[in-house]
């Protein structure tokens, strides 16, 4: 029989989460190569999984409190001392801010419950994807174990733009000097990394892209639209820069182009967006399809004569990756790690962040451009399927 390698906990905000997929594609191909995957969500599911096995491998602190508490309980206890360290590392953490002090202690609630967790199930390493909850509760779980007979250690995947927004709240330098090692999913997310921590912990640092599955995406077929259509696939937050497509849906109607929207996502801002929709009488031209199941986000996308997504603030988009992969030309903004991928005019369109008139410029290049269009489609995947393959890069 094969041996198995060590197991490994990957502590994330949600699994599984229909914006997160990315982690799901890393855990199944984990265990491809013969890990013991299991996962800790801080929070309930939000949606369908690529995991069949999402529901067994997932401990919800959410969903289950009474071990949590139980779980507190062993720990103050059983392991005094381990927690009185917690509680330390925790005080100390964000020294001075009371508020986000209260934050790290709850997250010390979670760290005493995830490290029960792992004892039970002999496991001596935990992962953390994003910087900020997340990788708390991992750094209070080596914090908690640190000088035991078995301590945990951890390591991270840093996405930004979220974990630099408020890099000192969310102590980003002191989870980076903890960590065994720290993946970024981009050179330029490498980069603030630097910026921000002690040069002695930059050869911990390495630029691990995420990665997609590409047979997934072969059987994908696009049928003619009435309308040229564009889809947007992201989070309906502020920074994913809808209103700025929705003002360059309008720069094209003056210009005698009429075109179709397909909103895919929920959130906060949905009632802006729709407010901002009948203002700008757009109530026919643009559909909101909310939070929706990969096949259907996957045929959205094909189907689409343009992928859009003006963003303000982003790591690197999984959803531009899809959307090269999908063979649907991309639009996107000049910001992060984007042009690492998004090459102006070769692999997709560059535009300046909230500028809706170049935006409007680069969707009528493209809808009028056949061959501009086949080529660009043909050099991204190319270039998606080089950086982003899930078996190369995990």
């Amino acid at each position: 029989m094969t041996q198995r390698s060590p197991a490994v906990l990957y502590i994330v905000p949600s699994y599984p989460s229909p914006s997160q997929t990315f982690i799901a594609r890393e855990v199944l191909e984990l265990e491809r190569r013969g890990w013991e995957v299991g996962v800790a969500a801080l929070n309930p599911a939000s949606g369908s999984s690529l995991d069949p096995a999402a529901a067994e491998r997932t401990y919800s602190l959410r969903e289950n409190r009474r071990r949590v508490a139980a779980a507190v309980v062993w720990g103050v206890l059983r392991h005094p001392l381990a927690a009185g360290r917690g509680v330390a590392r925790a005080c100390r953490l964000v020294p001075g801010d009371i508020p986000m002090t209260i934050r790290t202690l709850r997250g010390l609630v979670a760290a005493l419950a995830v490290v029960r967790h792992c004892r039970r199930r002999s496991i001596g390493h935990v992962h953390a994807h994003l910087g900020g909850a997340t990788a708390t509760v991992a750094l209070l779980v080596a914090a908690i174990t640190a000088g035991s007979s078995r301590p945990i250690t951890y390591s991270l995947t840093i996405h930004g733009w979220h974990e630099f927004a408020d890099e000192h709240r969310n102590a980003v330098a002191a989870k980076v000097a903890g960590a065994s090692f720290i993946a970024c999913i981009s050179d330029f997310t490498r980069s603030q990394l630097m910026r921000i921590a002690a040069p002695e912990h930059w050869d911990r640092i390495a630029v691990v892209r995420c990665g997609l599955d590409f047979e997934a995406f072969e059987s994908y077929v696009a049928t003619p639209n009435d309308r040229p259509t564009i889809v947007i696939v992201a989070r309906l937050s502020p920074e994913k820069g809808h209103m700025v497509l929705l003002d360059a849906v309008t720069e094209l109607g003056r210009r005698g182009h009429s075109v179709d929207v397909r909103v895919v996502g929920g959130g906060d801002f949905e009632p802006a967006l729709r407010d901002r929709v009948a203002v700008g009488d757009l109530e026919d031209q643009v559909v909101f399809l909310g939070t929706s199941p990969n096949e259907v986000v996957r045929a959205e996308v094909a189907n689409a004569d343009v992928f859009c997504l003006p963003s303000f603030a982003e790591g690197l988009p999984v959803a531009l990756m899809e959307a090269m992969a999908l063979e649907t030309p991309v639009v996107t903004t000049a910001i992060s790690g984007t042009p690492e991928l998004v090459v102006d005019g070769i692999t997709g369109e560059l535009v300046a962040a909230g500028r809706s008139d170049l935006l409007a410029d680069r969707i009528e290049r493209l809808l009028a451009d056949p061959d501009h269009r086949a080529r660009m489609v043909s050099a991204a995947k190319e270039v998606v399927a080089a950086q982003h393959d899930i078996e190369q890069n995990v």
